[in-house]
């Protein structure tokens, strides 16, 4: 924007009309016709005003001094930012050579509208990031607890197992393949133990079955035995 300005403002100064061209269009043609708000202040080689923007001197005097062009003090500028009560203003100063003459020229652009659309626009960003920061916590709670639900399921089996309820099983099939394989293998498990109590339970029993009538014959004697004296 400044350099398109500035360009504008040295094609100008070409024009022999004693500057009255360049007059219309900084102090009417440009700010009717155009969109931006902007105001401009030309300073000729003596360091007087050649031309301004109408209400452009309370932007203008917030800037740093203007060097006289003669001085050869002349440097470039970056944009300065200005804040006059509420309104937000981009400014520069510059220099301008042209035909052998210096000037400087001041170019200040009304950001106020930009600045409220920035701030409106960070102020939206910042709640769609809270919403969503908030959202994707609670779905990554909920996907967390869906995918921890099998071991609970299997945990909550594997706690309810006795040594009289060693039948029961996990369904591979209902389990996330990622899990389908540790079910199998507890299965496993519980049919090696389920054989192993088998075994236990049967060795008891024949043992009971081959020390009952050793027993029963023991007691009959002593019975007999005690039955009178002896």
């Amino acid at each position: 924007f400044f350099s398109s300005r500035i360009e504008a403002i040295s094609s100008l100064l070409s024009r022999e009309d004693n500057g009255r061209a360049l007059r219309f269009r900084i102090e009417n043609e440009w700010p009717a016709q155009t969109s931006e708000l902007f105001y401009v202040r030309l300073f000729d080689d003596k360091g007087s005003i050649i031309t301004e923007t109408p209400k452009g001197a309370r932007i203008f005097e917030r800037l740093h001094p203007v060097p006289q062009p003669s001085s050869g003090q002349l440097t470039h500028h970056l944009p300065e930012q200005l804040n006059l009560n509420g309104q937000v203003f981009r400014a520069l100063t510059s220099p301008l050579e042209h035909e052998k003459k210096h000037y400087v020229v001041q170019i200040a652009l009304d950001c106020t509208e930009e600045k409220a659309l920035l701030n409106e626009y960070r102020y939206r960003l910042l709640s769609v990031l809270i919403i969503c920061s908030v959202a994707c916590t609670f779905l990554c709670i909920q996907i967390a607890r869906r995918g921890l639900r099998p071991l609970r399921e299997m945990a909550q089996t594997a706690a309810n197992i006795t040594s009289s309820s060693l039948d029961k099983r996990i369904i591979p099939s209902e389990m996330p393949s990622e899990l389908a394989h540790l079910a199998m293998t507890f299965n496993a498990m519980l049919d090696r133990l389920k054989a192993s109590f088998d075994r236990l339970q049967r060795f008891s029993a024949d043992i009971a079955h081959e020390l009952r009538t050793p027993i029963n014959n023991i007691s009959g004697e002593l019975q007999v035995a005690l039955g009178k004296d002896r």
